[in-house]
């Protein structure tokens, strides 16, 4: 009997270990156990100065293509605010006057 039970578990191991979402799973799992030192995470001082390089150097790199996105995006966007505002008024007053 503990014996078919050993079998039935392995067979069913060995199954979800063939299945692609248990192999992701498994990965990001060892990956987890191996992320758990008591060092991970701390950076050096020159860690940090290189980091916020990098970052001020990407930054004035994209701000003409982000600028340029929120000039696009800008009427559109005022207008759905502008939309909501007077949808939220109307409702409020729709209220007041359901009151009375």
């Amino acid at each position: 009997m503990f014996i078919e039970i050993i079998l039935i578990v392995n067979e069913v191991l060995f199954y979800m270990m063939s299945t692609k979402p248990f192999c992701i799973f498994l990965f990001f799992f060892i990956g987890l156990l191996g992320s758990c030192r008591s060092d991970a995470g701390k950076l050096t001082p020159a860690d940090l100065q290189h980091i916020d390089t990098l970052y001020t150097r990407e930054i004035i790199k994209l701000a003409p293509l982000l600028d340029s996105l929120c000039e696009v995006r800008r009427d559109s966007l005022l207008q759905i605010a502008a939309d909501s505002m007077i949808k939220v008024r109307m409702d409020e007053m729709e209220k007041i006057l359901n009151r009375q």
